[in-house]
């Protein structure tokens, strides 16, 4: 429902409130709200990203009942454009009715000139005892750092998307209080449970003994997703070379984008100097299991495992609590 700002509060107070026994009111038994959650969209969004993006934060409210505020930038910039606001409530079944949950979204449609004091007014609609997170969708960090200094400072953790982002609100220089993650990173997970699951059964000596390179191939929309799997590859094998005293070169890892022809969306290469040994796994468009093959010195095997990354939704509740 479209309303002016002000009446936000008291008609989620309102609709939330339910018949108690004795014939007063009281609040719903069925909304509990965990989190407050800002989805702040940059002016880039399109009109389709914005509603996949809400589509994604809705699911994520029925897994954690959250208050969602969603800040949607307009391109209009006449001199009289007001804030406008919008109430989305929805309630989910479970099983049963006693397992039904409920929350709320509020969308809050502002211009360029509001940008000074949109924090003030985002800090009227939040819960004020629960704890704040923040997702990003094409939003400068610049812009972030500069006009929600207030709201960062109680923020517990701020996600972004590498793949859509780039690698520029890793390097900003977010407050050092402040947990940044990468969502693309966290798209990963399934990958990263099934490699380390092969590579477990391996000494660390067999792993990194004579390894001269580890390379990704990554398609252009993958980008994100093939920079954190390197991060994690360099991590856990520095780690290795640490236990056995082996020393590795950084330039041991790098990435580089697949021609656009291909079929894969990632395709990952370990090299070592003799031509036997290697290390290779790869994720086809379309296709949730594969193979990654591996000689390290005692024979060829071949590992069946799930490539498929995780849910958005699912991803989003991994970037922001684990």
């Amino acid at each position: 429902m479209p309303l002016p700002v002000a009446e936000v509060t008291d008609t989620i107070a309102a609709m939330w409130q339910s018949e108690s026994p004795d014939g007063g009111v009281a609040p719903s038994e069925f909304r509990a709200s965990q989190m407050n959650l800002i989805l702040h969209f940059g002016r880039s969004t399109s009109q389709k990203e914005a509603l996949t993006q809400f589509e994604i934060a809705s699911r994520f409210a029925q897994r954690y009942p959250c208050r969602i505020i969603v800040l949607c930038p307009d391109l209009d910039e006449a001199d009289d454009y007001q804030l406008s606001a919008k109430l989305y409530a929805q309630c989910y079944m479970g099983e049963s009715y006693n397992t039904k949950t409920c929350s709320e979204t509020l969308l809050l449609g502002y211009s360029p000139e509001h940008l000074n004091h949109l924090e003030n007014q985002v800090s009227t609609w939040l819960e004020s005892d629960l704890p704040i997170y923040i997702w990003l969708h094409k939003v400068h960090a610049s812009e972030m750092i500069e006009n929600f200094s207030g709201i960062l400072k109680s923020c517990r953790r701020l996600v972004y998307d590498s793949s859509l982002e780039g690698d520029a609100d890793k390097s900003a220089p977010w407050p050092s209080y402040l947990n940044v993650r990468d969502l693309a990173y966290s798209r990963t997970l399934p990958l990263r449970q099934s490699i380390g699951q092969f590579l477990s059964a391996y000494p660390p000596v067999d792993l990194i003994d004579g390894l001269e390179g580890v390379e990704i191939q990554y398609a252009a929309e993958r980008v994100g997703e093939s920079h954190g799997l390197l991060a994690w590859h360099r991590a856990s094998l520095i780690d290795c070379a640490r236990k056995t005293e082996i020393k590795l070169d950084d330039k041991t890892f790098k990435t580089r984008v697949l021609e656009d022809s291909t079929d894969l969306e990632l395709d990952v290469n370990w090299t070592y100097n003799d031509s036997k040994r290697f290390f290779h796994w790869e994720v086809k468009k379309g296709i949730n299991l594969g193979d990654l093959r591996a000689n390290f010195g005692k024979g060829e095997l071949t590992f069946p495992f799930s490539i498929k990354l995780l849910e958005p939704e699912m991803a989003l509740g991994e970037a922001l609590f684990f």
